[in-house]
C-alpha cells in the first residue's frame, strides 16, 4: 500500500521523486491535449466539469512536468478551484492506493 500525499508539500516531494524516471514521450503530448482540451465524453454537458478537473490536474503538476507536456499554467484560474475540488478527495477514498494502481 502507498500512502497518498496529504498536502501540497507531500505531493511536491512525491512528484519530485518521479522526475528521474518520468519523461514525456512524443505521443504523450497529443494525448494530454485531447484529454485536457476536448475530453471524449459521451455527454457534452459534462465537458465544463471535466475542464475544471483537467485544469486542477494541470495546476498540480510540477513546472518540469508541465513544460515537458507543453501545458500552460494559469494560477489565477486553476488554483482556487483546485483547493475546493480536491479538499474532499481524501475523505472519499481509503487514504491509500495499492502499489501499481
Amino acid at each position: 500500500m502507498v500512502d497518498l500525499p496529504r498536502d501540497q508539500a507531500q505531493l511536491a516531494r512525491r512528484m519530485g521523486a518521479y522526475r528521474a524516471v518520468s519523461h514525456a514521450r512524443p505521443e504523450a503530448r497529443p494525448t494530454v491535449r485531447l484529454l485536457v482540451l476536448k475530453p471524449p465524453l459521451p455527454w457534452p454537458p459534462c465537458r465544463p466539469a471535466a475542464g475544471v478537473l483537467a485544469a486542477n490536474g494541470v495546476s498540480m503538476l510540477p513546472l518540469w512536468a508541465r513544460a515537458e507536456l507543453m501545458l500552460p499554467y494559469v494560477p489565477a484560474v486553476a488554483e482556487p478551484s483546485t483547493k475546493q475540488t480536491t479538499s474532499g478527495v481524501p475523505a472519499a477514498g481509503t487514504g491509500s492506493l495499492p502499489v501499481g494502481a
